[in-house]
Formats: C-alpha cells, structure tokens, sequence
C-alpha cells in the first residue's frame, strides 16, 4: 500500500508558503550572549578562587592525614592566638601572688591597639584644622589692622576738609 501524495505534499506547500523561522533551542542567555569586559573578569576571578580554596582544602586535609600517620596532633589553622602558646611554656614555673596586689584575681595582660587603617588621615585632618584656625586668626587680625588704618584715613581726611583759612575760606 502507498501513502497518499496529497497529505505529503500539502506540508510541502504549506512550508514553502511561509518564511523559513529559524529555531533557536533551550539555550540559556548568558550562553548566547558573549561575557566580555568586567563580567567575565569577574567570572574569572571567582573560578579561580573557588579552585585556590579546593586546593587549600585539600592540602590541609592531606597534612592532616600525615600528621596523624606520624602520632602528631595538627594545628587548628591560622585563628588560634600566637602569644597563648608562649604563656603556657612560662606557666611551668610556680607563680608567686601578692595578697595586697590583686586579691586573688589575675591581672590579664595588655592587649595591642588595634590597627587603624585611618589613623593616618586623621591625623593629617587635625592638622589641617589647626593650619585652617591658624590662617584664620592671621586673616582676622590682618582685616582688623586693615579696618584701622581706613578709618584713621577717613578721620585725617575730614580734619583736613573740616578745616580752615584764617578768613573762613575752607581749604
């Protein structure tokens, strides 16, 4: 049995009398359109973080690892405090406490400033308001001398108009 011809051939014109549509398929945005400029910097950048951090992580558990092997107890990362494995090395010798000097109670020790990331401009600030009061005084003091001497000019010029000849005559 052959197929009708007229089912296949009215496709054929039906596809002939319409524009060809170009089919675009499931294909996210962000694939479509090139990444160029700071995105893709960006993109970059977060790629190879992630990878740095993969690689840390991995190393560490690695070092872990051995150090286990080897009967050693590994270090707890970057966060524990430097200067409290000092003191416990000092705390095998007895320490001797005053009862007048703290009661009983332990004097912790001083900690460091902070450092501040501003300390500089702050001081070039407080400087520059001094600066800024100093030049403020000298332009006050200057404008004083200033208003003096016009009025002492104005004073001497109206001696002068306010004045005189014998006859009655002004000058």
């Amino acid at each position: 049995m052959a197929k009708s011809p007229s089912k296949h051939t009215k496709k054929q014109q039906q596809q002939q009398q319409q524009p060809e549509r170009r089919v675009m398929k499931n294909i996210p945005i962000r694939d479509v359109v090139a990444s160029k400029g700071i995105t893709r910097a960006i993109q970059t950048f977060r790629k190879k973080k992630a990878y740095k951090a993969q690689q840390t992580a991995r190393s560490l558990r690695q070092y872990r690892k051995v150090m286990k092997q080897e009967g050693y107890d590994a270090g707890k990362g970057a966060g524990r405090k430097r200067h409290a494995a000092s003191t416990h090395e000092e705390d095998d010798e007895p320490k001797i406490t005053d009862s007048t000097a703290g009661d009983g109670a332990e004097t912790k020790p001083k900690r460091k400033p902070k450092y501040n990331p501003y300390q500089k401009a702050m001081k070039q600030k407080i400087q520059h308001e001094e600066e800024r009061k100093i030049k403020q005084q000298q332009y006050e003091e200057q404008d004083k001398l200033r208003k003096q001497k016009l009025r002492q000019r104005k004073q001497r010029t109206r001696q002068i108009m306010t004045q005189r000849t014998r006859r009655g005559q002004p000058i």
